[in-house]
């Protein structure tokens, strides 16, 4: 599964109701001789169950879109939004959800400009802090995942759409309501991660339960619907320690040491948070399949 971003613009109504994204493949100059433009390549790479997070014609997020094909070779839509671009294009075809409410760019815009805007294959905010006026762009899974995190209810919605484009069945015990409420590090799944590391945070030794947050290793939008539910998925984490691990700024290596991204959170400000790089978790072996991954995600 991969993540893009596309900027629909004028498109945004169409898109809408007729549940598609199209490009050209080139346009030609007005002297003659054809050109391309990266931002529309991209939609070439889109696959089967990859996720697009949509822009209508301002900064918020309004939709994310499960692509229901592979990208696909298509003539240019009847519609005069599409008028000023040649016939030959791209197209995908996709389950919209539109998001309510919709993502604001003070939601996205620090994380991209700090962490991922060099990762996506155009950059997603511009130099002057403006949405970059381009079509789409590939993101990186970590971005992806916490655009999805910003998302309410309707993750349950865009994880049944991405499963029925995957063809994937959900595994036994992962109904609908245990699904929601293990999103939200509550439930069976919230249970059985305190019951196994008997009711305390395996990094600061916290034993008040009422203050642990059931915390997924590989985030809950990239987990499968086994892993989503799977107690060794999660540590039960102080609400520091939770925050940092949520967005990849500390992971573990299969050690146990904790891993602390100095690129992005200084040495004051771990120390402020009652954290230090001496700090260690004692793994279950279960535990390192996850962490392997959460690292791979976040660049440790």
């Amino acid at each position: 599964m991969a993540f893009y971003w596309v900027n629909l613009g004028d498109t945004y109504s169409f898109v809408k109701s007729n549940s598609f994204l199209w490009a050209p493949t080139h346009g030609i100059y007005k002297k003659g001789g054809t050109f391309t433009k990266r931002f529309w390549d991209v939609v070439k790479d889109v696959k089967k169950g990859d996720i697009i997070f949509c822009c209508g014609d301002g900064p918020e997020i309004v939709y994310v879109a499960i692509a229901n094909t592979d990208a696909y070779s298509c003539q240019k839509p009847f519609n005069k939004c599409f008028s000023k671009w040649e016939n030959d294009g791209t197209r995908v075809d996709i389950d919209l959800t539109v998001l309510s409410p919709s993502i604001e760019k003070s939601e996205y815009a620090d994380d991209f400009t700090d962490r991922f805007n060099s990762q996506c294959s155009d950059k997603i905010i511009t130099e002057k802090g403006n949405r970059n006026q381009i079509y789409m762009a590939s993101i990186p899974p970590a971005a992806g995942s916490i655009l999805l995190n910003l998302i309410g209810d309707e993750a349950l919605v865009i994880q049944a759409a991405i499963d029925n484009a995957l063809n994937r069945q959900a595994s036994k015990g992962s109904d609908t309501l245990t699904l929601q409420k293990a999103r939200k590090g509550q439930g069976a799944f919230r249970s059985n991660v305190l019951k196994l590391w008997e009711q305390k945070c395996p990094l600061t030794g916290i034993n008040n339960p009422k203050l642990l947050i059931a915390s997924h290793i590989v985030p809950w939008p990239l987990s499968n619907p086994t892993e989503k539910v799977d107690k060794f998925n999660g540590f039960p984490l102080s609400p520091n320690a939770d925050k940092l691990f949520d967005k990849g700024l500390i992971s573990f290596d299969d050690k146990g040491e904790i891993l602390i991204n100095y690129k992005l959170i200084d040495q004051m400000t771990i120390n402020a948070l009652g954290l230090s790089c001496q700090m260690k978790i004692q793994l279950k072996k279960e535990n390192k399949p996850y962490l392997k991954r959460h690292r791979e995600l976040f660049d440790f």
